[in-house]
């Protein structure tokens, strides 16, 4: 089946054409879905006086190790407060769910009030704030 006079009568019907001219059309640009490389880990901290800090780590790099937060040491995330062990927590993505695993932090990781996990005991965290020592913390994927 040729398409071409079809073709010819609709572009007829949109825009004046004469025989041997070409005429362009041109669609709307498409929405391409957002890149997993563009997204990020987003981290808000905030201290018992009300100051927030937000940290940025990409998503590309959480892969399997993770991310570690600390005060120092190898954390790829520093906060800077004396109640957050140098190494305290690893949030990683499994199965499209954010998990948090205390690294033997003295303060622990708690969630609601309550201690949530024991060291080496991962956790799927929730849009809830939950505490790295003295800092609420909240995360979500940008």
């Amino acid at each position: 089946m040729d398409m071409l006079p079809p073709l010819r009568r609709w572009l007829a019907g949109i825009c004046r054409t004469t025989p041997g001219t070409l005429a362009v059309v041109q669609s709307p640009p498409i929405a391409e879905p957002p890149s997993p490389a563009g997204r990020q880990l987003v981290l808000v901290t905030t201290n018992p006086l009300g100051e927030s800090r937000r940290y940025l780590f990409p998503l590309m790099r959480l892969g399997l190790t993770g991310v570690v937060i600390g005060r120092g040491g190898g954390s790829e995330i520093l906060l800077d407060d004396p109640t957050v062990s140098r190494r305290h927590a690893r949030i990683w993505l499994h199965d499209g769910n954010l998990m948090i695993e205390d690294l033997g932090s003295r303060n622990g990781i708690q969630m609601a009030g309550a201690a949530v996990c024991a060291p080496g005991e991962p956790t799927v965290l929730t849009d809830q704030p939950f505490r790295l020592g003295a800092l609420t913390v909240t995360v979500r994927i940008d």
